[in-house]
């Protein structure tokens, strides 16, 4: 059997004790799920706190303590299921915290959302994913290659199905500057762009140019 020497401290560096190679596999899962562990630590912390607050309503208190029985049951670590924008479980901690929400967490959000809209082949109302102003800039920049590149299929896909009136209104989360969400709805029938923003900026004249743009069509 194949084996390895772990030294762990300078005074076993004199030795030559051997470990079989499967005990280092186990101390990587192990060293993944303690990590894991911390973040949901984290989460359960800042949950149990709001708990403590004074101010926090009944409903939010309800909320909370079904997010607590929800972390009891659910494993430290894995991938998470039933969802396209897949992600690490332990990222799910993040939902429970004041950090920064990614991508994936925004394209799990709009997925919800298009299932409670249910908006399936037959609904006129599509919700995209954050990849949709990325794509929408590109093509943008490059109208030639949105006109015939396969990687824009679906987008022109997407903009004939708004044009012919098959679907006829539009939502979605974009990325301004790479660290603020903003939310987009874009209406053809009433021919008006929705822009949702925390901040209460206007939209940016780039992206408004780069939804407005009737030349790539």
């Amino acid at each position: 059997m194949k084996s390895i020497v772990l030294v762990h401290s300078p005074a076993h560096r004199a030795k030559s004790d051997h470990y079989p190679l499967w005990l280092a596999t186990i101390w990587s899962k192990m060293e993944s799920a303690r990590k894991a562990r911390t973040l949901w630590r984290s989460a359960v912390d800042r949950v149990e706190a709001s708990l403590q607050k004074s101010a926090t309503s009944e409903d939010v208190a309800d909320r909370a303590r079904a997010a607590l029985q929800a972390l009891e049951n659910l494993q430290w670590d894995g991938v998470t299921k039933g969802v396209k924008a897949s992600c690490s479980i332990s990222d799910l901690a993040s939902w429970f915290t004041t950090d920064w929400l990614n991508t994936d967490h925004m394209d799990q959000l709009l997925e919800l959302l298009a299932a409670d809209l249910g908006g399936g082949n037959g609904s006129t109302v599509v919700v995209e994913t954050t990849y949709f102003v990325l794509k929408l800039a590109q093509a943008y920049s490059d109208p030639e290659e949105y006109r015939t590149g396969v990687g824009f299929e679906w987008l022109r896909q997407l903009g004939e199905t708004l044009a012919m009136g098959k679907r006829t209104r539009m939502g979605g989360i974009a990325n301004i500057s790479d660290n603020h969400w903003i939310a987009l709805a874009i209406d053809t029938e009433a021919e008006t762009i929705g822009y949702g923003d925390g901040f209460h900026n206007t939209i940016p004249p780039r992206l408004r140019s780069h939804i407005d743009h009737s030349e790539a069509d």
